[in-house]
Parts: structure tokens; C-alpha cells; sequence
């Protein structure tokens, strides 16, 4: 096993330090033509909402409204009729995996030039569905399997779903490239789950 130390440093935006093997969320998109249908870009999206809709309610379980209601909000986007139709109308490209998650990079974009700090923010979540929705259409219902080690989950972009889906599962931190203080993510590692995040 090859071994390869890094050290990520920025603005932590939850207190602590961590020390551990790390693990990307956000691998590149497999470049390998597959048919995908409209049919089956929709079934993604809708999977992936239900999907945070139980985190969401396992969360809210725990008496966590908070957090909950923060993932309730990506299984909104997730349902959204425009970012769904936009990633349905990417489906019929020659990469639809690379297209769909163009589609819905150009949503974010939309969002991203708003001049509401709030509404810029979701821009964020939106990757983050996208991502998702694409890991969905690549590796099928069971996705990719973390570690079962200690790890630092790393990624371009994370959500909250990303830390909480991890919690009790070896996760120790969390470098996200994007984001700040107020992502959602970063309120869920700050608030709840007392976890390292850069």
C-alpha cells in the first residue's frame, strides 16, 4: 500500500485536529460511455431525496431537529423540477454521466451569481446533490464504500448529509476545498458533530 502524507490547512470553521487516513467523496466523474435515459436521471434524483430524507429522519430521531431540517433542505433541491429536467435533458449525450453533472453545474452557476449571500450558498448544496445523483448513475444503489478505519473525509464540496452518513464510522475530520463558516456542512461540523473541519 502506497503511503502519501498531507496537511491541509485553511480556515477551520470547527475547532479541533485530526490525524488519520483521508478519503475523497468527490472522485472524478468515470469517463466510460454508458446509456442512461431521462427515465433513469429522474429515478436517480428521486433516489438520492430519499436518501437524505432519511438521514434527515434518522437525525430527527436523535432529537437533532436542527440538523435535520439543514439535510430536509438537500432532499428539496434533490426534487426540484427544473434541476431535474435540466439533468434529464443532459441524459441523451454522448458522456451523459459527464453531462448531467454539467447540467447541474450550470444551475449552480446560476445560483452562484445571485446577489443573496444565502441563495449563493445553495449553489453548494446543489453540487453536492449533483454529485450524488452522479454516483448514483455510476456505481448503482450501493455507491462507493468508505473506509472502516479512521478517516478524513475530503471532497471539493461536502454537505451535511456527507458528515452525518459518516458519523459513528470512523470519521475524525473534514477538508472541503469550497465552502465557509455558514455552509451547511460546516454548521453541522461545529454544532453536532464536534469534528475537525477545514
Amino acid at each position: 500500500m502506497t503511503s502519501v502524507a498531507h496537511r491541509w490547512t485553511g480556515q477551520g470553521v470547527a475547532p479541533g485536529a485530526a490525524v488519520a487516513g483521508s478519503w475523497r467523496a468527490d472522485r472524478p466523474v468515470p469517463a466510460r460511455t454508458v446509456h442512461i435515459g431521462p427515465a433513469e436521471v429522474e429515478a436517480a434524483f428521486a433516489a438520492v431525496a430519499a436518501d437524505l430524507e432519511r438521514v434527515a429522519e434518522r437525525v430527527r430521531a436523535q432529537g437533532r431537529t436542527a440538523a435535520a431540517d439543514i439535510v430536509a433542505v438537500g432532499a428539496l433541491i434533490a426534487a426540484d423540477p427544473d434541476l431535474v429536467e435540466s439533468a434529464k435533458q443532459a441524459a441523451g449525450a454522448e458522456q451523459p454521466l459527464v453531462a448531467v453533472r454539467d447540467a447541474v453545474e450550470g444551475y449552480a452557476t446560476v445560483l452562484d451569481s445571485l446577489a443573496d449571500e444565502a441563495l449563493r450558498q445553495r449553489a453548494a448544496d446543489v453540487r453536492q446533490i449533483g454529485r450524488r445523483v452522479v454516483e448514483r448513475l455510476a456505481y448503482g444503489d450501493n455507491g462507493r464504500n468508505a473506509p472502516t478505519d479512521r478517516f478524513v473525509l475530503v471532497a471539493a464540496e461536502l454537505g451535511p448529509a456527507d458528515l452525518i452518513e459518516h458519523l459513528g464510522s470512523g470519521l475524525v475530520g473534514a477538508v472541503a476545498v469550497r465552502g465557509g463558516a455558514n455552509s451547511h456542512a460546516a454548521i453541522v461540523a461545529r454544532e453536532l458533530l464536534g469534528h475537525s473541519h477545514v
